[in-house]
């Protein structure tokens, strides 16, 4: 409708800024909101539950934007890029280049044949940061940590989705990425971050990189060598027990997916903390690998209940690779460090075995074990003797004493790891050497077995 014609220039201006709503002030970034979808703006009006348990954090928050963020040239997502001298410390460790001893010990304690020629200088070290554990098209995967060697340094680029519209062209960079390098180091990756990356890849027609390209998922050997002697094995325990890396103001993961939405809905977030958190936990990947790399050349001048652990499983890798004469020279120099516990011994005499002498194996059984022995490990003792003296000594009478000996026992026991196999053994055993006795008994004396 017109205003009236008698009205002023003056008049017509008084009386639109009575009629104009009041304006609020900018917000530092402006919310990513206005081109969502209508479930997401629901979400975003709604403070968001931690994902995970509840998790507290002295990170503050904050109304600016994440700093040093650049644009891509496509215009359609951001990024960060900070770089690090060899000589950087990430705890106790030096973010250093590739051992030479590298390619024999990933395959020996992963089983992964793909991995020998793994080269730590020419892989991408992946961390991911989500909305969510679990997959499906709602989960975002907004934050991609990678780091890589280059002639310089160290190298870390963390892609950033400052709105969910960004995503395709996010995992587009990712994809291309990852499918330039000669390998992926991950810890935990092959079970979560690669799916998490291949659903949403796929979503949007894009290829996902991983097939084919070697991948180290550290958390299987670090689990392997350390599942006995850690309280657990997070990627944060292992850090800091083997290379001294310590977060006094990290934040918890379950508050990270909170920081994003945070900041899609104009609040005050904690992005910055999500940023050092994906930051620390790529160069942990660089230090655990070297770490792990060392292994068969690391000096064994401590020994004590963890160290001997740590060796007991590298030891039993080089054991089921048929590597039998190093096996047996690492078992010896760690022993001549610290005498070795009980489980140690029962590992000797296993690796007697193997190497066809059995008359050393029961010895090590009889006289090797400290007392008190573990129950477990003298039922399993008690049936590694049967089975040497039935098999190697010939002794049938000697190996069902044995056998039933361990059966006895095991009946008092509580449940166990592997209970239920090695009683189906002695089950077996003791059939067979009760059928071969009574066989035996039934023949003529000096009838030809």
């Amino acid at each position: 409708m017109s205003p009236p014609a008698e009205e002023s220039l003056s008049q017509r201006l008084a009386r639109l800024r009575r009629q104009s709503p009041p304006v609020s002030p900018a917000p530092p970034h402006p919310p990513a909101s206005a081109s969502l979808p209508a479930w997401m703006k629901r979400r975003l009006t709604q403070t968001p539950a931690p994902v995970g348990p509840l998790g507290t954090s002295q990170v503050p928050k904050t109304a600016e934007t994440p700093k040093d963020l650049l644009t891509a040239p496509s215009g359609r997502f951001q990024y960060r890029v900070q770089r690090f001298a060899r000589t950087h410390r990430h705890g106790a460790m030096e973010l250093q280049g590739n051992p030479q001893h590298l390619s024999e010990v990933f395959p020996l304690l992963t089983g992964d044949p793909t991995l020998a020629d793994l080269h730590g200088e020419r892989v991408v070290y992946l961390d991911t940061e989500t909305t969510g554990l679990s997959g499906g098209a709602g989960v975002f995967v907004y934050m991609v940590g990678l780091a890589r060697f280059v002639p310089d340094g160290v190298e870390v680029w963390q892609g950033f989705l400052s709105g969910p519209e960004q995503e395709a062209a996010l995992l587009a960079e990712v994809s291309s990425r990852i499918a330039a390098s000669a390998g992926v180091v991950s810890f935990f990756g092959k079970s979560f971050d690669r799916h998490r990356l291949e659903d949403k890849m796929r979503l949007h027609g894009i290829t996902p990189p991983f097939a084919g390209k070697p991948h180290l998922d550290l958390f299987h050997p670090l689990r392997r060598l350390h599942r006995e002697t850690l309280p657990d094995t997070r990627l944060q325990t292992m850090e800091r027990a083997l290379c001294g890396v310590v977060r006094p103001d990290d934040l918890p993961g379950s508050l990270a997916p909170e920081a994003w939405f945070d900041f899609l809905a104009g609040r005050a977030h904690r992005l910055e903390g999500v940023f050092q958190h994906n930051l620390d936990d790529v160069l942990s990947l660089i230090t655990l690998l070297h770490w792990l790399a060392a292994l068969p050349v690391r000096e064994l001048s401590e020994i004590g209940p963890v160290e001997w652990a740590r060796e007991a499983a590298w030891i039993d890798a080089l054991a089921k690779a048929g590597q039998y004469d190093r096996a047996w020279a690492r078992w010896t120099q760690v022993q001549e460090k610290h005498p070795a516990p009980p489980q140690a011994w029962l590992q000797k005499a296993q690796l007697e075995d193997r190497m066809g002498r059995a008359e050393d194996a029961l010895d090590s059984l009889r006289h090797g074990f400290p007392e008190p022995r573990p129950e477990v490990l003298n039922i399993r003792a008690l049936a590694l003797a049967a089975k040497l003296r039935e098999r190697s000594l010939r002794d049938g009478l000697g190996a069902l004493a044995d056998a039933n000996l361990a059966r006895k026992l095991l009946a008092e026991m509580r449940p166990f790891s592997g209970r239920t196999t090695l009683e189906s053994d002695l089950i077996r055993r003791c059939q067979r050497l009760n059928h071969q006795l009574a066989g035996k008994a039934s023949r003529p004396e000096g009838q030809a077995n």
